[in-house]
Parts: C-alpha cells; structure tokens; sequence
C-alpha cells in the first residue's frame, strides 16, 4: 500500500509582505501629496496677502483671515485623522491577512493529520467533515471512526497474522511523517509570524513618527495661526475698544446736554406753573374779596332793609297810637257830652261808657305794641352801634380779620 504525498500548506508571507508595503507606500505617497498641496496653497496665500500700514486692520480681513486659519487648522486636523485612519486600517488589513494565513496553515495542517490517519478515505470527504466539525481534528476523528465502523464479513478479512505487522509500520511511518510535518508546519508558522510582526512594528513605528512629525508640524503651523491671528484680534479689539471709548464720550456728552436740557425746561415749566398757580389764587383771592364784599353789601342791604322795616312798623304804631288816642278821645268826650245831657243810667251813656272803655283797651294794646317795637328796635341799635365801634376800632389799628361769613366761605373753598 502506497502512503499518498503530504500536503504542505501555502507560504503567505510573501503575500503579507507585499500588501503592507504597498499600503505604506500608499500611505507615505498620500501623506507626501497632502504636504506639497499645502505648502503651494500657503505660498499662494502669502503672495496674494496685501501690504497693509501697521496698526491699522480692517476688521473684513481680519475675518477672513481668522476663518482661512481656522479652515486650515480643520484641514490639518482632518489629514491627521485621515492618515491615522488609513494606518489603522492597514494594521486592521493586515491582521486580517496574518488571521486569514492562519487559519489556513492550520486548515491544511488538520486535513494533513486527518489524511495521515485514514489514507483510505478521499482528500473532498476529509475538508467536508473537518469543515463540518469547525477544523477540530478531534471531532473530525470521531466522526470518521464512527463511519469505518462499518461490520466486514469474515470472508474477506485478511489474517490477522499478515496485517499487524504491516499496519504497525504503516501508524509508525505516518506517525513520523506526521511529527515532521507539524515540526516543519510550526517552524514555517514561528518564522512568518515573526517576519509579520518585525514587518508590522516597523510599519508601525514608521507611522507613529510620521504621525508625531505630521502633528508637530500641525501644531507648530496652529500655534503660528493663532499667534498671528491673536496679534491681528488684539489690534482689531484695540480699535474696537478706541471706537467704543469715543462712542460712549460722545454719548455722555449728549445725554449731559440732553438732562442739562430737560433741567431747564423742567425749571421752565416749574416757573410757568408756579406763576400760574400763583395767578389762579390771586384770582380766588380777588374772586373772594369781591364775594366778601357782595355778601357784606347784601348784609348791610338786609340790615338797612330790616331797620327801614323796623322803621315803618314803628310809624306804623305811632300811627295806630295816635288814632288810639283820636278815638279815645271822641269816645271821653262823648261820655262827657251824654254825662251832662242823659239822665241818670242812661243806655245810651253805659254804651258811651263801653265804647270808651274799649278805646282805652286798644289804646293800652297800641301802647304795648309800640313800646315793644321800641324796645326791639333800641336792642338793634344798641347791637349795631357796637358793631360799627368794632368796626371804627379794627380800622384804626390796621386789622384784617375776618367775619364769620368770610370765615365759612373760606373754608369751603379749602376744602374743594
């Protein structure tokens, strides 16, 4: 029985190799690229940047340079992240592939065993049961024992005599063929992996000082940004802060002259409505002198009216006094004349007598009417004449008070 050939697994590294070199390449072309755009885009923007007098900025430029800074420290930050972006990816792809290469060794080197155990059995039935049983080569044996144990009629078995010691030798002999290939397999798998991973620390180190370099030189460029645009912005808030003084100078002068302004008119308008205040009440005064005078005008007319009143029913009683005394008279000389003439209780002389004495009652009536129409009048005057003495001696001594009238009036108009 022939043993079949070995299967050794595929080299990778080559591949490995080429793909992580080219990506560097890439890389340090992009980066290269990225560099010489940037340098040309400076050296246009400098030649193109006015020659302005110093000290003197227009805040328009002053914008447009702080936004061209800014767009450029984003364009920076944005080619960084972009360069450690692709560095990562590189790394990720070229785990991926030593991941890949792996699992693949280690695939061929399972279906190596797996051959090496069951020559008998096709190379197809092995990959399809290794790969059933996830590349786990103790499965994959189980499984295939469990199918070769199929039940072989007695008729052809061999002896056991002639097949022991061949099939003895055949385990010893795939048993070294298979030590050799898997110290052979695990020496080729320790040499790639070294090779990928002195590969991939110098890929790594390249692009860690060309991500320092590309940092440094972003933040240099960034400081230098900010330093120009902070310069440009302190002229621009020094003019600013100028603008702003003269602005509020201004300001305080016209508000100044605007409340020396509204002082005066306020002083004016006080004036005004104090002489007019001071108007209004010399026209209530005048208006209340001149009421104070027609009520005194129309007292006195009352006074005047009631003592003419008085008067004229003091005629009016001497009137009646003096036809009291005509009737009294002609009433005595009546009963004298019938005294004389009549005899003794004569009716005609008790009527006489009657008549007399009811002109002598009335004239007793009349009296009293007229001594108390005296009397009134004599306490008016009496009242009267102390009043006009109160009056004389006010005048003389230069008072000014007010009567009772006056007094009420006042009052009054205080009060509304």
């Amino acid at each position: 029985m022939m043993t079949p050939p070995m299967m050794t697994p595929s080299d990778p590294t080559g591949i490995i190799i080429g793909a992580v070199v080219g990506g560097i390449a890439v890389i340090g072309v992009c980066i290269g690229v990225a560099i010489v755009l940037r340098l040309c885009r400076l050296r246009r923007k400098r030649n193109r940047r006015p020659n302005q007098r110093r000290g003197v900025q227009d805040p328009a430029l002053d914008f447009d340079i702080e936004s061209r800074a800014a767009a450029e420290r984003a364009a920076a930050d944005k080619a960084a992240a972009e360069r450690v972006a692709a560095n990562k990816a590189a790394a990720k792809k070229t785990a991926a592939k030593t991941t890949a290469a792996d699992k693949k060794a280690a695939a061929e080197k399972a279906a190596a065993r797996l051959h090496a155990i069951f020559p008998e059995i096709s190379e197809e039935t092995l990959a399809a049961v290794l790969f059933q049983c996830e590349h786990d080569v103790d499965a994959a044996v189980s499984v295939l024992l469990s199918m070769n144990e199929a039940p072989v009629p007695p008729s052809s078995a061999p002896p056991a005599s002639t097949l022991a010691p061949k099939k003895a030798a055949d385990e010893k002999k795939a048993a070294a063929e298979r030590a050799a290939a898997d110290k052979k397999a695990a020496a080729e798998k320790a040499a790639a992996e070294k090779k990928a991973a002195d590969k991939k620390a110098v890929a790594d180190k390249k692009a860690m000082v060309e991500k320092k370099a590309a940092a440094e030189k972003a933040a240099a460029e960034k400081a230098a940004a900010e330093k120009k645009a902070a310069a440009e912005r302190a002229v621009v808030e020094k003019k600013a802060a100028a603008e702003k003084a003269a602005a509020e100078k201004k300001a305080a002068a016209d508000k100044a002259a605007a409340d020396k302004k509204a002082a005066a008119e306020k002083a004016a308008a006080e004036k005004a409505a104090a002489e007019k205040a001071a108007a209004e009440k010399a026209a209530e005064e005048k208006a209340a002198a001149e009421r104070a005078a027609a009520e005194r005008l129309a007292v006195e007319r009352a006074a005047a009216e009631r003592a003419e009143d008085k008067v004229s029913h003091w005629r009016m009683a001497l009137g009646k006094m003096a036809n009291a005394r005509s009737e009294l008279c002609k009433a005595q000389d009546r009963v004298r004349l019938l005294a004389a003439v009549a005899a003794n209780e004569d009716e005609s002389l008790r009527d006489a007598t009657k008549v007399r004495n009811e002109a002598r009652v009335a004239l007793v009536r009349v009296l009293e009417d007229a001594l108390s129409a005296h009397d009134e009048g004599e306490k008016e005057r009496r009242s009267l004449t102390a009043e006009a003495a109160a009056l004389q001696q006010q005048q003389q001594h230069g008072e000014c008070a007010l009567t009772l009238a006056e007094q009420v009036w006042r009052i009054g108009s205080d009060g509304l």
